[in-house]
């Protein structure tokens, strides 16, 4: 029932009935529990853990199991397995570095209610992560989304949806980071969807100034009256269970269009050279920052014959 609408049951059971009340994990059931007893209903009970700890019987394709393909499938979907119930998968949804808008919430939220457990997180990509969607349900919260204007996906050996500081809005903020973010997104998370890698490829842009630049005009002993506003990039930074520093290029890029070409550059390297199963800081190790770097800056990447390439990606996630 619609917990913003309590009419079924007010008015037409007595406030003396028993009354049991069950949804997927108990959470909901014990906020209706406590509307209702502010309406005079005061015999109810909630059950405890909710249907999804309690139901022992769950829903399987034809066959009783999901085959690894379709576990695959789904999951190149931006659908991940849950460990604890096979049936189960939490569906990410793409967000713009973090932002959504209201009504946008509105939308994840009721895909939660109707799809999912009600549950929803953020991964530390930033994007949202509806909880507990039944197999069954895959597609339809797929569809739902989509009508709304909303896509799930994030996972698989591919470049990864691109994220960003709030240097746009921050005090310290030097660059506008939502908006270089939102064209890397587009150029190379959407445009280069279908481009399989070696492993999954994370792009992340900060605003936050190097070289003390709030200080730029500033210093009494005019030290910092000669510098290069641009772009640094770092290239092979990791976090996680193995975690790297980023390499910064020797470079000073003063313009997008260079910053957008190294990271083409980048990808199309990674796609040549990486193994299948290595990170980008793995290929860095093992061919040397140097070489890496006179590559990017200097060598020739042909990027017909790389896109051409068969390449067979090591991602699990």
């Amino acid at each position: 029932m619609d917990l913003t609408n309590l009419e079924p049951v007010v008015g037409k059971i007595g406030e003396e009935e028993k009354l049991l009340l069950v949804c997927a994990k108990g959470k909901r059931g014990y906020l209706t529990q406590n509307k209702l007893r502010a309406l005079g209903y005061t015999n109810t009970r909630v059950l405890e853990g909710g249907a999804t700890f309690n139901v022992v019987r769950v829903t399987m394709p034809a066959g009783g199991t999901l085959s690894p393909a379709e576990i695959k499938r789904v999951k190149s979907l931006g659908c991940l397995q849950d460990k604890r119930t096979p049936n189960l998968f939490n569906v990410r949804v793409i967000t713009r570095n973090g932002k959504i808008t209201t009504e946008e919430h509105r939308t994840v939220a009721e895909a939660a209610e109707r799809f999912g457990s009600g549950e929803i997180t953020m991964t530390t990509r930033l994007t949202l992560e509806i909880q507990g969607v039944p197999y069954e349900n895959i597609q339809p919260v797929i569809d739902f989304l989509a009508q709304h204007g909303l896509e799930t996906g994030g996972t698989g050996s591919l470049v990864r949806p691109v994220v960003s500081c709030k240097g746009t809005t921050c005090q310290y903020g030097l660059i506008d980071t939502f908006a270089l973010s939102d064209i890397i997104h587009e150029r190379f998370y959407k445009g280069y969807h279908h481009v399989t890698l070696p492993h999954k490829f994370k792009i992340a842009v900060g605003g936050c100034p190097n070289n003390c630049g709030r200080c730029k005009g500033k210093c009494p002993f005019g030290v910092t009256e000669e510098y290069v506003s641009g772009y640094k990039i770092y290239i092979g930074g990791r976090w996680g269970k193995k975690i790297a520093h980023g390499h910064a290029l020797e470079k000073v890029f003063t313009s997008q269009e260079e910053v957008l070409d190294v990271v083409e550059r980048a990808i199309l390297f990674f796609r040549d050279e990486g193994l299948t199963g290595e990170r980008f800081a793995d290929t860095i190790q093992r061919l040397g920052f140097d070489y890496v770097q006179n590559k990017l800056l200097h060598g020739t990447i042909e990027k017909a014959a790389i896109l051409n390439k068969t390449v067979k990606g090591g991602a699990t996630c």
